[in-house]
């Protein structure tokens, strides 16, 4: 157990792979994987209460907590303060937009969340900001949480799979707050290991090589295509051990069959019926992206 001074406690061992953050004031807590642990502040900006940092991945995280008075409607006061940080961070014009309640902490009354590249920040750094509002007795609470990465440091499906376990995971209950972190992957997977590299299983990995062999050739549109509804796939908010209904799968499949031949779409479908959870289903999309871009007619270009 480890205590940072500003209210917040990372429970939980070292050697666990997913931790519970705590907020001892208000009750705000989030299950973080990848062995995190607590480090302490040492910029002035942005000002943070406790920065977390992954031993698995290279990923940052940061929290801070406000206090404001009451007169806001929450949601207004989520979009308007995030805005506000996002703006501080980026060249880009933010675009907020709110958490649908099955992904915002479990008791709070609003959360938006927007994503942008950071200023000034060499290699490209990326950076996911969450505004989550609670009302309480003496106003509201304002909690802030950022979690950024140099994009060289992750492919695009290991960032997608550590965000959906965050935003997933959260909890805001001042009265009954969890001591406990909840389980964030799925209880097996025959596609990737249970943790947030998303590394893929042997028998994945056999697979993918096998697709790289038999996918056959592709027009640069039909990989472009491929490539990018994989990647769409693997990017939704689904929770690592949510379980993928047959509808989905069938909706994926159909698409895939639109974007290529009939050989590649046949190769890239053969196993997706065997992706149960949405963990099993962005390490297929990583399977597959692996595959397409070391296929047999072309140089490896994807490692």
């Amino acid at each position: 157990m480890a205590y940072s001074d500003d209210g917040f406690v990372l429970l939980g061992a070292p050697e666990d792979e997913t931790r519970l953050l705590l907020h001892r004031g208000c009750g705000f807590s989030i299950a973080i994987p990848g062995h995190p642990t607590l480090t302490t502040p040492s910029q002035p900006s942005p000002r943070y209460d406790t920065l977390v940092t992954l031993s698995d991945l290279r990923i940052e995280l940061g929290f801070r907590l406000d206090q404001l008075p009451t007169g806001t409607e929450p949601r207004a006061l989520a979009l308007t303060l995030a805005t506000a940080y996002a703006s501080e961070r980026t060249d880009e014009r933010p675009r907020p937009d709110a958490l649908p309640p099955p992904l915002r902490a479990r008791g709070a009354d609003a959360a938006v969340r927007v994503s942008y590249a950071v200023r000034g920040h060499e290699p490209a750094t990326i950076e996911l900001l969450v505004v989550t509002v609670r009302r309480h007795d003496r106003g509201l609470w304002a909690l802030y949480l950022t979690a950024r990465h140099a994009v060289p440091d992750l492919n695009p499906v290991q960032w997608a799979n550590v965000r959906a376990a965050l935003l997933g995971h959260q909890h805001w209950e001042p009265a009954a707050p969890r001591t406990e972190a909840t389980r964030v992957w799925p209880a097996a997977s025959a596609f990737a290991e249970l943790a947030a590299p998303l590394t893929l299983s042997a028998h994945a990995w056999s697979e993918a090589q096998h697709k790289a062999a038999a996918i056959g050739p592709l027009e640069d549109h039909q990989t472009e295509r491929l490539v990018r509804l994989l990647v769409d796939v693997a990017n939704g908010d689904q929770p690592p051990a949510v379980e993928i209904p047959d509808v989905l799968r069938q909706m994926i499949a159909r698409q895939i069959i639109e974007c290529g031949p009939a050989r590649a779409a046949e190769t890239i479908c053969r196993d997706l019926d065997s992706a149960t959870t949405a963990h099993d289903l962005r390490a297929w999309c990583w399977e597959n992206i692996w595959a397409i871009g070391n296929r047999a007619d072309r140089q490896p270009t994807v490692s």
